[in-house]
């Protein structure tokens, strides 16, 4: 199997220097970054792909969203993070006042790793 290696993003989202040198994270670690900036990566934000990414405006962060058909979105965007094959746990907790969602997840990797995270998304 081959190891999963990644540049470390801090809470922010910046790349993480050590000294003059770039932080890397492996396995789970690196995996569960990639899940969550997959989350976290905006419909229509590439421009090389406009299809590529979640439909936070189309779909999400809208009045009266479709909990369950938003779900189902997050569940597909973590099947497709190479590394990720089961999604053991998957809740979508949605606050229209504030139209702030929060995707907890959980999924065990293919290195064996049981990952898990809860990314916050404020529209």
């Amino acid at each position: 199997m081959a190891t999963v290696r990644d540049l470390y993003l801090d809470d922010s989202h910046d790349i993480v220097l050590d000294g003059a040198d770039l932080r890397l994270v492996s396995a789970g670690e690196a995996i569960r970054q990639s899940a969550d900036v997959r989350l976290q990566f905006f419909a229509e934000e590439w421009f090389l792909d406009l299809s590529a990414g979640v439909p936070w405006f189309q779909e999400i962060l809208i009045k009266n969203p479709n909990i369950p058909a938003v779900t189902e979105v997050f569940r597909a965007q973590l099947l497709a993070v190479p590394g990720i094959a089961l999604i053991e746990q998957l809740g979508v907790d949605y606050t229209s006042g504030t139209r702030t969602l929060r995707v907890n997840w959980r999924a065990p990797t293919d290195l064996g790793e049981l990952i898990q995270s809860s990314p916050e998304v404020t529209g």
